[in-house]
């Protein structure tokens, strides 16, 4: 495993750290009934399950697009790949989790699809051609990917020349909307570092901020909301929508638009005083997918990128 102070995370703030086993083990045990979360609920009004939202923004963007003749890298058990070929597009997929990949097969087969379409394959060396694709997707996977850089190499190499890739980022802007430990150490991080001042000084503007947050304890490290305790001790990467454009422009990409989703409507810690909460988040996300607001509202961003046709930056 590589070393956490030396990772190439580009930047990202790093919430928790673990082996790539242990990220596969969630994603074979909680979460192996994947596509289960793109159901809707009994008695919701609205989908408001994150995966859902996401593919609702996902088709938002393959229209605006023009998308087809797409790779869906960490596909898992093949929700998306299901949506777009059912909309006649042209799409395969792999993901790193034979126990994942092997019921997308069987999803495959029942919907009358060929089941080769999904396969085990690994981000950091994708097992297909240089220039392959016109649609890169990666959704839900990079916050986790211990290599990031390794593996947006390998994501563009795949990708033809002015192909579109579709990329997914946990928010690392979220953290100055919980009004909460997150909020304080977003200041730290990126404020009082800023200060030339020496490092008691700085260490006297934390304990002021935190007299100025009611609750600079909480969430406790590992908490998520992503449901099962477990998804808050895997590798778990935050990056921030004003500088991913400039970071992965190394890698030969061009940044197009950042678009948000799972809107929160107030801070997380007030959630229990609001019975519709999830119902408000889900609404937000149906109308303001592309608002500015989201940048700070939304603990997910979605990146669209286009591979320069000049691929000497890749």
């Amino acid at each position: 495993m590589t070393d956490k102070g030396t990772a190439p995370f580009l930047d990202g703030k790093i919430t928790s750290y673990s082996s790539a086993e242990a990220v596969r083990d969630f994603y074979e045990t909680d979460g192996a009934n994947w596509s289960e979360n793109y159901a809707a609920k009994e008695g919701e009004k609205r989908p408001t399950n994150p995966a859902v939202l996401r593919l609702n923004l996902v088709r938002k963007l393959v229209a605006r697009y023009g998308c087809d003749n797409m790779l869906d890298a960490g596909c898992a058990d093949g929700p998306v790949m299901m949506e777009m070929l059912r909309q006649g597009k042209t799409i395969q997929g792999f993901d790193f989790s034979p126990t994942l990949v092997a019921k997308g097969k069987a999803r495959l087969r029942e919907g009358g699809f060929p089941e080769q379409l999904c396969e085990v394959g690994d981000l950091t060396a994708i097992h297909l051609p240089d220039a392959s694709f016109d649609t890169v997707l990666c959704l839900g996977v990079l916050p986790h990917v211990e290599r990031l850089d390794v593996a947006l190499s390998e994501l563009v190499r795949v990708a033809r020349p002015g192909a579109t890739l579709i990329l997914s980022f946990r928010n690392d802007l979220f953290d100055l909307f919980t009004f909460n430990r997150l909020t304080v150490e977003f200041f730290a991080d990126h404020f009082l570092s800023a200060i030339p001042s020496t490092g008691e000084e700085r260490e006297r503007a934390r304990t002021l901020l935190d007299g100025l947050i009611t609750n600079p304890s909480l969430p406790a490290p590992n908490y998520t909301d992503g449901g099962a305790a477990s998804f808050g001790s895997v590798t778990r990467i935050n990056h921030n929508p004003l500088t991913i454009g400039e970071q992965l422009k190394r890698f030969g990409l061009k940044h197009g638009l950042n678009c948000y989703y799972k809107f929160h409507p107030v801070p997380p810690l007030l959630e229990k005083h609001f019975d519709n909460f999830r119902d408000l988040g889900a609404q937000m996300d149906e109308t303001m997918s592309f608002s500015w607001q989201g940048m700070f509202m939304c603990s997910t961003f979605v990146s669209v990128f286009t591979k320069e046709r000049n691929e000497g930056g890749s």
